[in-house]
């Protein structure tokens, strides 16, 4: 049976980024515009999403949709989180909270809606967890020369897609992105640069989407990712471990 539909998706940001996080310097500005502020002696404006060190940033993303086989079951067929056939829904409502390790930070993001549900359908954590979804400690010395260690639950490193729809050139996701690869993991996450285009990285997880073991094999992934003047990105993931479908 061929499948048509339509869907509409609005996603809002508002995101607060220090200039230790940007991809990109700010261009520097004009001394001949910069002097007279500086003579003036005005501190420059803080940002109100910015306190105490830490970015506050807020996402809500909400969809319409038309599905021209009106399913009888009112579920759109081999989608992700827009599962919701001919209705207007709430997919999710987040809060994010970063403060960048220096030496010691922290990463939190939490809300409510559809895809905080969907994405822990196979946790067998308290259900009151499944409106986090990620949290972890970051640890970053000066003195391990780039080095940082991750520990908690975070979004996984697979794949080209993320579980945010405004990161994506579409609102609907691959069949890849739903069924191939998990949506995040809990553990310990380290990356470490190699050379000027080169970061590696080592995971020791649990498995995927749990943060509850389900046997007692440990996963390993093993990460990395190589970038060239900021445009090119590759990236090569191995994934060993055996694993239980319990």
């Amino acid at each position: 049976m061929k499948i048509f539909s339509a869907a509409i998706g609005v996603s809002i940001a508002c995101v607060a980024l220090s200039t230790a996080l940007a991809q990109t310097p700010p261009p520097a500005p004009d001394p001949a515009q910069s002097a007279p502020a500086a003579a003036a002696g005005n501190p420059p404006t803080k940002s109100p999403l910015t306190q105490f060190g830490t970015d506050f940033s807020f996402l809500f993303d909400g969809y319409a949709d038309k599905n021209f086989n009106n399913p009888d079951s009112g579920v759109n067929q081999l989608h992700n989180f827009d599962v919701r056939a001919n209705t207007l829904h709430v997919n999710q409502g987040m809060i994010t909270l970063d403060h960048g390790p220096a030496p010691v930070g922290f990463h939190l993001e939490a809300g409510f809606g559809q895809m905080f549900h969907l994405i822990h359908g196979t946790e067998r954590f308290p259900d009151e967890a499944d409106y986090i979804k990620q949290a972890y400690v970051s640890f970053k010395p000066k003195s391990w020369k780039g080095l940082q260690l991750d520990v908690g639950k975070f979004v996984t490193s697979a794949g080209a897609e993320v579980i945010e729809s405004n990161g994506n050139w579409n609102y609907t996701r691959s069949i890849l992105f739903a069924w191939a690869i998990p949506y995040y993991h809990f553990g310990l996450r380290t990356s470490f640069p190699v050379g000027s285009h080169f970061t590696g990285g080592f995971q020791l997880v649990n498995g995927w989407n749990n943060v509850k073991d389900n046997n007692r094999q440990d996963a390993r992934l093993h990460r990395r990712l190589l970038l060239e003047e900021g445009h090119l990105e590759q990236q090569l993931l191995c994934r060993p471990g055996a694993r239980s479908h319990e």
